[in-house]
């Protein structure tokens, strides 16, 4: 008899590949809600600027740094499968989908920068 052992590693790269996607899409959501909040109450003013764009641009920050995160952590595990003779399909897809999910946070957020939200 066999005792069939659930391995971390599914989790790993399941994490890996779903974190850019989910994070970008609360970012997305996030700041979509804000911004229609804010306008709506008339603006706010944080250091001179819109309170929705100050906000914006930190949660852009925060979002890039935490998808940021998970591809430096994907590309690591990849290193590492490399240097051990496996190889992890998953891992450079989750690798790649970080890297696509940067650039699509950084879209939704710096226009806030530029452009007023209102």
């Amino acid at each position: 008899m066999t005792t069939e052992k659930t391995s971390p590693a599914w989790a790993t790269w399941a994490t890996i590949f779903l974190a850019g996607p989910v994070i970008w899409y609360l970012h997305f959501w996030l700041v979509y809600l804000l911004a229609e909040a804010g306008c709506s109450a008339g603006g706010f003013q944080v250091l001179g600027l819109p309170a929705v764009s100050v906000f914006t641009v930190v949660a852009t920050i925060v979002a890039v740094a935490a998808i940021a995160v998970f591809t430096v952590i994907g590309r690591r595990r990849i290193s590492k499968a490399q240097d051990d003779g496996t190889q992890q399909p998953m891992l450079l897809a989750g690798y790649l989908l970080g890297v696509c999910f940067i650039i699509a946070t950084l879209f939704v957020g710096v226009p806030a920068s530029f452009i007023s939200p209102c």
